[in-house]
């Protein structure tokens, strides 16, 4: 199975984990979108998809300075009136990606992402 359906595949894995969210995007250490995917309609085009994903990616990058004193970042949520967004790093060897979320705002996003959405990604390292 080629990389990029591996990686679709696992993004439409994640969307199916818990209906809290909404779009899901695999990005690499760049920022550039890796593959996503959404419920049913987009809750965001593909170029507003594809900003987000620099802007989440450059905001991980800066927070992970602090790492060598406050420990490895498990996942950042920052929370607005009607979504979640949420960016979960992934390490795996040399390779860096990040895991980008939306999630409806009246979900319990630690409860999803303590109990769903870190266990399966972690636990998926072995298809990067």
């Amino acid at each position: 199975m080629a990389s990029q359906d591996r990686f679709h595949e696992f993004c439409e894995k994640i969307l199916a984990l818990d209906t809290a969210v909404i779009f899901f995007a695999l990005v690499d250490h760049i920022g550039d979108i890796v593959a996503m995917t959404y419920r049913e309609t987009p809750f965001v085009d593909e170029k507003e998809a594809m900003q987000y994903a620099i802007q989440m990616t450059i905001a991980a990058i800066l927070l992970a300075h602090f790492e060598n004193r406050l420990g490895r970042i498990q996942y950042t949520v920052t929370y607005h009136d009607d979504i979640a967004r949420v960016t979960l790093p992934i390490v795996v060897g040399n390779q860096k990606f990040f895991v980008l979320l939306l999630l409806d705002s009246g979900s319990d996003v630690v409860s999803v992402m303590k109990n769903k959405i870190s266990p399966f990604v972690m636990g998926s390292k072995g298809i990067f």
